[in-house]
């Protein structure tokens, strides 16, 4: 509204040009909401865009065109009137007017409350926004902050030394799994339905089940610094060197003797996750490129190996005798917003008889998807030849819903995580039920 303003005074092509900018410092702001991203990372991870499925990055380009073009034909029809400087003022006065609003409203900087009438701010400046971001980010990288230590699943491995002093008895495997969009619903019943995989009975009589939630902020790498490393660090992190990556859970396991390997079922170039995971310390990372066409592929937006698939593959890995133990991290793919619906189709969870996911069919299709890896989660945990393995299971961040109303289904705070330990060597490592965060409402736990 303000660059309107302005553009009466303006040459129509800067002013087009200026619009158009605006346009798109605008998409990477909403994009920044809905995917817990700041600008900055953002911003970062532009080109990674281009590892998304062909079609849906021709469908996202169409559509930013699109939006383009609509934009150009409204400047030139505003140009044969711009020069009408009673407009100007008209379009200051309802600037005036809605900055009166949003101070009414609450959500203002000079009336900011913590409950709003409106989740907006009607006036607010792109421009500003983005600025205060950029600076941020510029004040950052010329004074570096203190890594902060967060919580996570893995606090207790993370504090681990790894020695005699803390094993009683025979090193067991470690799978951790990061689970893309599982989030900690507000309707409990939502949750313990996603999450009963883990109360079969076969998992209860082998494993000490314990359900909780951790606090997550930021996207899907920040998560994985948070599990991986019990770190708050983000997107642009992974341009940090390995001297200060070395304190991971993977460089110390592989230290202490395990083999220590990282699978995801779509491309090793998202995020350079090729570049900066071997900064933490694995041996090995097993991405789409590496597991070719021998395994199924699922997914639209995000098209990779399918999570069932990944499963089966780290089962057969660990019955493959080993003279060392391994350390497996697995970050999921299928659950990634967009949902696949022929994935969600594979799985019978019932949605009508969970109010929350029977009113969306896209909070239906998530649910589905999410049950559906849990229970390949559990096929493999639950496996009679599978050695002595600790399984930690935990979301990265709450679903990226663009609908205010379904984002109000689940906590953007804190997310789930699941540890299954087994109850033949129980005290091998330290677990997570010592210090039990707040548990899942309506679940079960022992």
């Amino acid at each position: 509204l303000v660059w309107g303003i302005a553009s009466v005074w303006l040459p129509l092509p800067v002013a087009l040009a200026g619009c158009i900018g605006l346009m798109l410092t605008d998409l990477v702001l909403s994009f920044c909401s809905i995917y817990y991203l700041d600008f900055a990372d953002a911003v970062s991870s532009l080109a990674d865009v281009t590892h998304l499925s062909p079609w849906y990055s021709i469908l996202v380009g169409a559509a930013c065109l699109g939006a383009v073009c609509l934009l150009s034909l409204g400047i030139t029809a505003f140009g044969k009137a711009r020069r009408n400087q009673a407009s100007a003022f008209q379009l200051a006065a309802l600037l005036l007017l809605l900055v009166f609003a949003d101070i009414g409203n609450g959500s203002s900087v000079l009336s900011r409350r913590q409950t709003v009438i409106l989740p907006v701010n009607i006036a607010g400046s792109t421009v500003l926004i983005s600025s205060a971001q950029i600076y941020g980010f510029a004040q950052e990288r010329r004074h570096p902050q203190k890594v902060e230590n967060v919580p996570s699943a893995t606090a207790p491995l993370l504090r681990s030394r790894f020695d005699s002093s803390e094993i009683a008895g025979p090193r067991e495997n470690i799978v951790l799994i990061l689970e893309e969009s599982l989030g900690l619903s507000t309707d409990p019943q939502l949750t313990e339905a996603v999450l009963a995989p883990f109360g079969e009975r076969a998992i209860s009589e082998r494993y000490k089940v314990t359900m909780g939630s951790v606090p997550f902020h930021g996207s899907t790498v920040a998560a994985e610094f948070r599990e991986l490393c019990g770190a708050g660090l983000g997107v642009r992190s992974r341009e940090a060197g390995a001297g200060a990556l070395s304190g991971c859970l993977p460089g110390r396991l592989r230290k202490a003797g395990y083999q220590v390997e990282a699978i995801h079922g779509f491309t090793s170039r998202m995020f350079r996750r090729d570049l900066w995971y071997p900064k933490l310390g694995f041996d090995s990372f097993l991405a789409a490129e590496q597991l070719g066409t021998t395994l199924a592929h699922c997914g639209f937006a995000f098209e990779g190996v399918c999570d069932d698939q990944i499963a089966s593959h780290i089962g057969q890995q660990l019955r493959t005798p080993s003279s060392a133990p391994r350390f497996i991290y697995w970050l999921t793919l299928n659950s990634h917003l967009p949902v696949e619906t022929s994935a969600a189709d594979k799985d019978t969870f019932a949605c009508s008889s969970i109010p929350s996911a029977k009113e969306y069919a896209d909070v239906c299709n998530l649910s589905r998807v999410l049950h559906w890896t849990n229970a390949a989660i559990a096929r493999l945990a639950a496996d009679p030849d599978l050695p002595l393995t600790r399984f930690i299971i935990v979301g990265d961040h709450a679903p990226p819903f663009i609908s205010e109303r379904k984002r109000a289904l689940y906590s953007q705070y804190k997310v789930p995580y699941i540890e299954l330990t087994p109850r033949a060597n129980p005290t091998a490592f330290p677990s997570a039920s010592r210090e039990v965060a707040k548990h899942i409402s309506g679940s079960r736990h022992n």
